[in-house]
């Protein structure tokens, strides 16, 4: 449900049914998923690269 209120709600092809409980399951998934890829861009921009190397 917070997917379809940020606008990122997505389903499937036009002409193909789905019930909606699977659409939700889906979309669930799909926000765990970017959700993760965010918090993880966020971790990897946080450290400091390597010192060179000598």
């Amino acid at each position: 449900m917070a997917l379809r209120r940020l606008g990122w709600a997505a389903g499937p092809p036009k002409g193909i049914r789905v019930n909606d409980r699977i659409v939700r399951m889906a979309q669930e998934q799909a926000g765990r998923t970017l959700r993760s890829a965010q918090w993880r861009a966020a971790v990897t921009a946080a450290m400091p690269y390597p010192a060179a190397a000598p």
